[in-house]
């Protein structure tokens, strides 16, 4: 089925056909047909309103109790990576209704709910302590600062999209799905450029990390001052770096 056209569009033929063009020539103009300029200005002149009427649910079609609504968008919520049969047999497997693929797809176009690209939340994120840090980093001159953290890769078969209401981001808080060799990189970067750097093959215990610490960072480090530059670490929160400090 075509898609509707814009309203836009449709307000457009309509102030055309009211100059007194023909129906041909804006038909030709806007890339419609002859009808649909008459059925837009027919439209207006009765309605005042010429936008395209909303899909209404198809005859015959499975229609969803609020029990099984709430339950399906506490799930969407919690995990938006889901697939529609997966939805599908959870909402099953929660309320006993069997419901069929199309049923959630027309449900979710109707809501305002599209599938896009998944956006990861760290877990430790916290506004308030984002804003506190920016004040202080913000009194120190970047040459000072010298940049540590640990980065991997490996060859994953994870799902990176997801659905969310129209207009806002799909988020998770985990990834699905771990396979393959996993590379560890440990850079020591600063303003001129990448000062150290360690790739090895499989994670990095808190033994490696330290023996990095000890024989690559330190030694490149100057004495804080507040004036010297390379004299201020700045790390990750990950767990291993704050026993380590």
């Amino acid at each position: 089925m075509p898609r509707a056209l814009s309203d836009d569009l449709r307000m457009r033929s309509v102030l055309l056909y009211g100059l007194n063009h023909s129906k041909g020539d804006i038909a030709v103009r806007l890339g419609m047909s002859s009808r649909s300029v008459l059925r837009f200005a027919r439209r207006y002149y009765e309605r005042r309103d010429v936008c395209a009427d909303k899909p209404g649910r198809p005859a015959g079609s499975y229609s969803l109790s609020q029990q099984e609504q709430a339950v399906l968008m506490q799930e969407l919520l919690g995990h938006p990576e889901k697939t529609l049969s997966e939805l599908c047999r959870h909402v099953e497997g929660v309320c006993g209704a069997r419901l069929p693929v199309s049923t959630l797809h027309d449900y979710f176009r109707r809501n305002g709910i599209t599938r896009k690209m998944l956006k990861r939340i760290p877990y430790q994120r916290c506004e308030e302590d984002r804003i506190n840090y920016w004040s202080v980093v913000s009194q120190f001159n970047p040459a000072m600062f010298v940049f540590l953290d640990e980065c991997g890769f490996d060859k994953r078969i994870s799902r990176r999209f997801g659905y969310s209401f129209r207009g806002y981001r799909a988020q998770t808080q985990r990834w699905y799905g771990n396979w393959g060799p996993r590379i560890t990189a440990i850079p020591v970067i600063c303003t001129e450029g990448i000062i150290d750097l360690s790739i090895r093959r499989g994670n990095t215990n808190e033994e490696k990390f330290l023996e990095f610490v000890n024989e690559n960072l330190i030694p490149n480090l100057q004495p804080f001052d507040g004036i010297n530059p390379l004299s201020v670490v700045v790390m990750g929160e990950h767990s291993r770096h704050i026993r380590f400090c």
